[in-house]
């Protein structure tokens, strides 16, 4: 089962389920579950409403994972990934390193 999936399994089980939670749940930074909450709720696939002073996510329909979209979707958590990293690296040398690697990703695409 793929991140997206556990991710949409567990809101559709859990609608007020926090980031923090999430992000325990599926152990991954709340910063990726921010980006994977947006992308589906851009693609209609979540819908995000405040109720009471809560936040409800509730799953519209289960999207149709096709691998080249999947591939895409795994490269681009990882520049994502690569990313932090390069804004969290103190050494030049680090920086260029993992560019490098945000470079090969990006060609893949």
């Amino acid at each position: 089962m793929t991140m997206l999936e556990k991710l949409i399994e567990y809101v559709d089980n859990n609608p007020f389920a926090t980031n923090d939670e999430l992000a325990n749940e599926l152990n991954t930074s709340n910063q990726l579950i921010r980006t994977y909450l947006n992308r589906l709720k851009n693609r209609e696939v979540l819908k995000i409403q405040e109720i009471d002073g809560k936040r409800e996510i509730a799953v519209l329909e289960l999207p149709e994972i096709k691998p080249v979209e999947f591939k895409r979707g795994v490269f681009e958590m990882m520049v994502d990934c690569y990313l932090r990293d390069f804004k969290d690296a103190e050494l030049f040398q680090d920086r260029v390193e993992i560019g490098k690697m945000i470079v090969r990703i990006l060609e893949k695409l």
